[in-house]
């Protein structure tokens, strides 16, 4: 109301009739448009040239727009008065017209003869001659980019507008103006916003799965139901080789065709070199059914209007979807929009899932031959640690002290080979079928003081320290009990082989939410650029001092697997160079009720 105010004083009072005529016409201005809900451009635009009429009766007045997808024509949506309104609904060029004069220069423009200042005379007729054209302004761009959204034209046949009149219009379209930007850029906002949610939706959609083919489907049969075509076909391009990889109908079945073409193809179809080379959604016509794989030649000889769309990563042209539909209804700007918002998306997921596949055939070759040789080491391993048992025994006679020595050093190194094999084999399960323990109640100080107890030899060789004290009270937990005691293992192990000096832990056992076993060290600490990544298969830091202690790095991607196959977790609480590291053993609570084992 005051910006409504400042417009009405900001108009000299010269002549109070014409003054007060625009007060009531932009006060019942304002309270019509605000009595409308959800209006529309053109309702607005009723709205307003109705008022103009009533300000100066012997005026006609029209209201055009430039629209974002058409910025080289302009429309009459609405016009009052005789002339006026014949005009409703017509479409003409900027250039070389008085409204394109307005909109081009941003100023307003006044004409004593308008039919030889345009080149459309036959609009005016013999009766208009005089105008003044006000461009419709924002103070900025709307979210579209667009300043100039039309021109408020006022018109009459002969007469002169005087200097009341002129300052009464422009403020008239001051006020105007700015009832049209404000709708434009709610709508445009709600446009923006709805393409935003889509790109999201659809961005969630394709990111439901990771198997390629599962993505090309759920692409395919996304844009057949969006821009309502009759088929779509996807391909991909690799050394300037493209792979026609799917076609889907409206119908919903789906063909997966493998045909590869070299650059021919791209001449035999301009449509889809053009969108190659451009690196942008082509629009065009039939494609050219002569030399197609003979999947397609009956669809393409149906074929009337085609949407061809680039599916582009870093400048760079890797796949093609292509639309098309067989009657005769073209494809719009429109759906040249939603299907830029899906391709770069669609791009991403396509990408994302082929890197994917060729990481799991890697993993997966990898895990198979780790699998094979670990089988085959075992036997051989098992052979020679049965041997060495036997030297050791006496049962070949008693060693020579100068013997006993390296025997059990090669006895120690036999162990580790067995213990490294062990790892590799319960890795390779885990990946293929990953085992499910029966869960039973159990007192968790048992496990820890076993734990202890194994760790005790490696500690006094070692002239370590290690620390536990039990709580008083027992802290059942329910779980799988079978890991638990490898995954203690592990850790305390670790906590021995990455240390300084003569090593120092630290276990503690508490009960909160969830059972926790804090296993902490004194020792080398973990860098913080690799401890993302100290769970995962077969890491290790791979520069001194931390390269120094044998190991395979499966040891902690294990420990975490079997802590979440007993139904708990593993975790990296803390750790600092030089100063030591803290992991944390977590274990949910038993019930009180629940059997005991």
């Amino acid at each position: 109301m005051r910006l409504l105010l400042r417009i009405i004083q900001s108009v000299p009072a010269s002549s109070h009739a014409l003054y007060s005529a625009l007060c009531r016409s932009l006060l019942n201005l304002a309270e019509r448009t605000r009595a409308i809900r959800d209006a529309s451009l053109e309702g607005i635009a009723d709205l307003i040239v109705d008022e103009a009429r009533q300000l100066m009766s012997d005026v006609e007045c029209v209201l055009s727009v430039v629209s974002e997808q058409h910025p080289d024509n302009f429309t009459v949506i609405a016009g009052a008065g005789a002339w006026a309104k014949t005009t409703v609904g017509g479409e003409w060029p900027v250039a070389g017209t008085l409204n394109g004069r307005a909109l081009l220069t941003q100023q307003t423009v006044d004409t004593e003869d308008a039919p030889s200042e345009s080149s459309t005379p036959h609009v005016f007729g013999e009766q208009i001659r005089v105008g003044r054209l006000v461009p419709i302004l924002g103070s900025h761009p709307l979210p579209d980019g667009r300043m100039v959204l039309g021109v408020l034209g006022f018109w009459r046949a002969s007469t002169r507008f005087t200097t009341d009149e002129r300052a009464v219009i422009d403020a008239f379209a001051s006020y105007a103006s700015l009832q049209v930007v404000g709708l434009e850029a709610r709508r445009a906002s709600v446009v923006i916003g709805d393409r935003l949610a889509f790109a999201h939706r659809v961005s969630l959609d394709l990111q439901a799965s990771l198997v390629p083919s599962d993505i090309v489907q759920r692409l395919l049969m996304t844009t057949l139901s969006i821009v309502h075509a009759d088929r779509a076909t996807l391909s991909t391009i690799e050394d300037d080789v493209i792979t026609i990889e799917a076609t889907l109908g409206a119908g919903g079945q789906s063909t997966w065709v493998g045909r590869r073409y070299g650059n021919e193809f791209f001449t035999l179809q301009p449509e889809v070199g053009e969108a190659v080379r451009e690196r942008r959604p082509v629009l065009g016509g039939a494609l050219n059914a002569d030399n197609a794989a003979p999947e397609f030649r009956t669809a393409l000889a149906k074929t009337k209007h085609t949407l061809t769309l680039p599916l582009v990563i870093a400048d760079k042209t890797v796949g093609l979807l292509v639309l098309s539909r067989v009657d005769d209804t073209p494809f719009t700007d429109q759906d040249l929009e939603v299907m830029e918002l899906i391709g770069s998306i669609a791009a991403l997921a396509l990408r994302n899932a082929r890197q994917f596949e060729q990481i799991q055939q890697t993993g997966q070759a990898k895990s198979e031959f780790l699998n094979m040789a670990a089988h085959e080491l075992r036997t051989p391993i098992t052979v020679v640690q049965g041997y060495l048992d036997l030297i050791r025994s006496g049962a070949f006679g008693e060693l020579p002290d100068a013997v006993t020595s390296p025997v059990d050093l090669i006895a120690g190194k036999a162990a580790e080979l067995g213990s490294l094999v062990t790892n590799i084999l319960d890795a390779a399960r885990l990946q293929a079928a990953p085992p499910v323990l029966p869960s039973s109640v159990f007192d968790l100080r048992e496990e820890v003081a076993e734990a202890v107890k194994r760790a005790e030899a490696r500690r006094a060789l070692l002239e370590g320290t290690l620390l536990y004290e039990p709580p008083p009270g027992p802290i059942e937990v329910e779980a799988g009990r079978g890991y638990v005691g490898r995954v203690l293992d592990n850790l305390i192990n670790n906590a021995m082989a990455y240390q300084v000096e003569k090593p120092w832990i630290h276990i503690t056992l508490t009960a909160e939410a969830d059972a926790a076993i804090s296993v902490e060290d004194h020792g080398l600490g973990i860098p913080e650029d690799v401890q993302p990544r100290i769970f995962d298969q077969f890491f290790r830091v791979g520069r001194p001092p931390w390269n120094r202690a044998a190991g395979t790095g499966l040891g902690l991607f294990l420990s975490r697997q079997f802590a979440r196959t007993a139904g708990g977790d593993l975790r990296l609480d803390i750790s600092e160079l030089g100063v030591g590291t803290t992991f944390v053993f977590l274990l949910p609570l038993a019930d009180a009720a629940a059997p005991r084992s």
